[in-house]
């Protein structure tokens, strides 16, 4: 606040020299008055903003008259010789969102783009100012992908890029500089004279600026699970050399994951490896075996199929959760929930496709429903049956056989209970043979004598 006393009536030119910043309202001594036609001594008290503003502009200057007219209840005239007046500065704000304007959470698997939007008020006179500039520094769990295009466009109160209006060209209106080790990951876009004439003759109440990263695999040993945030910063030196900084909200990403617990039925705390797993999308597919999603295993691998360790551990990184946002420039794009809302949820179907071994194979589809809730990881145990030993049939025990000796005549003779005329057949055969042996022995012994 600043006052003018034992002024002379008339008409003042009403010039502001200078800015002021947030959190000061001490008295200008930079304001200038000029007077003509003065007459007589009167006060005249000036705020040029309150404290809470962020002044990026001086005042537009104006005229005044001292006194001024107003007219009464009744109808007559009566003059003010001790006018307020309150000029307005050029104020400054920085805006960050993710997928569309105003929008601060969304979900993302790892390696999906997503789309980051800086929208930094253009003040009045932008023309004439010595820096207009954002920083951003981009979360290391972020990959910005080099050498791609970024939209910077200008744009009206609402942030959307103005319809009809030429968007700024890289190198001439800007120059970007890309993160790298060098410059602690921070992209920096820096307007150049030309730049930021071309956003005052644009009209341009603000900046629109878009780039886009994917969340890489170090998501996984860095505090997975929790919001990766992403928060720009403009920097602003007016013509008069006052610089300001300021900060813009911090929107977020997120992913989540799936861990797979493998234990046996018939004891929780007996963990189970070799079994293996994969994710569908829909329950169709995790029963037909089709689609599997391909994810990162916890050593960053992508891979569509996981098997369980040592401590009967699977898991799956890099599943999207929750509503996922919008994509586009517009202002005013509706949403439902944010990411971060536990009441919504993302489906998933877990299916085990090879049994650990000495077990059998648990063919049920598995729904796991995954949320901001436990740090966005959703833990599922899964049993599986013992196999049963078969056990071979023992031989029976049986009495061997006698043998029965080498008998030539055992085929000859008659069993007990056979008939009779067999056995005498038998004897009179015998008794033939008999005789033909006992002739052919004399005959022999005759021949030899």
């Amino acid at each position: 606040t600043y006052t003018f006393s034992n002024l002379p009536t008339g008409k003042y030119l009403m010039a502001e020299m200078s800015t002021i910043q947030k959190g000061d309202n001490t008295n200008s001594e930079e304001s200038s008055t000029t007077s003509s036609d003065a007459s007589s001594s009167q006060n005249t008290e000036t705020t040029a903003a309150s404290a809470s503003d962020v002044i990026a502009d001086p005042a537009d200057p104006f005229l005044i008259n001292l006194p001024t007219q107003y007219k009464n209840d009744d109808g007559t005239y009566s003059y003010n010789y001790n006018v307020n007046v309150y000029p307005k500065n050029g104020t400054l704000d920085i805006h960050k969102a993710v997928q569309h304007l105003g929008n601060q959470d969304h979900t993302a698997a790892i390696g999906e783009t997503e789309t980051w939007i800086i929208s930094p008020s253009v003040p009045h006179d932008i023309a004439r100012a010595k820096e207009y500039a954002i920083t951003d520094p981009i979360d290391s769990r972020l990959t910005y992908t080099k050498g791609q295009e970024i939209a910077v466009k200008p744009a009206g109160t609402d942030g959307s890029p103005i319809d009809g209006a030429q968007a700024l060209t890289a190198g001439t209106d800007y120059t970007v500089t890309e993160p790298d080790d060098s410059n602690d990951a921070t992209l920096s876009i820096s307007f150049s004279e030309a730049g930021r004439k071309a956003l005052s003759d644009a009209g341009a109440k603000r900046v629109y600026i878009s780039y886009t990263t994917v969340i890489n695999t170090s998501v996984i040993d860095k505090d997975f699970g929790t919001a990766i945030p992403n928060k720009a910063q403009l920097h602003y030196t007016n013509f008069y050399g006052n610089t300001i900084t300021m900060e813009s909200e911090t929107p977020e990403v997120h992913t989540g994951a799936i861990e797979v617990s493998k234990v046996s039925s018939s004891d929780a705390k007996t963990v189970l490896e070799g079994a293996t797993f994969a994710v569908y999308a829909s329950k169709e597919d995790a029963a037909a075996n089709k689609n599997p999603l391909e994810l990162l295993s916890k050593d960053g691998k992508k891979q569509k199929e996981v098997v369980t360790d040592k401590s009967g551990k699977a898991y799956f990184y890099g599943l999207a959760y929750g509503p996922k946002a919008t994509l586009s420039e517009k202002a005013g794009v509706q949403e439902g929930a944010a990411a971060t809302d536990t009441s919504v949820s993302t489906t998933y179907y877990l299916r085990e496709l090879k049994a650990p071994s000495g077990y059998q194979a648990n063919n049920n589809v598995i729904e796991v429903k995954l949320d901001a809730s436990n740090n966005a990881v959703a833990v599922v145990t899964v049993p599986n049956t013992p196999k049963t030993p078969t056990t071979p049939n023992k031989p029976q025990n049986q009495t061997p056989a006698t043998p029965t000796p080498n008998n030539p005549l055992s085929n000859i003779i008659p069993k007990t209970g056979q008939s009779p005329f067999i056995l005498a057949g038998v004897l009179a055969c015998a008794a033939v043979a008999t005789i033909y042996l006992v002739r052919s022995r004399k005959r022999k012994e005759q021949d030899a004598q």
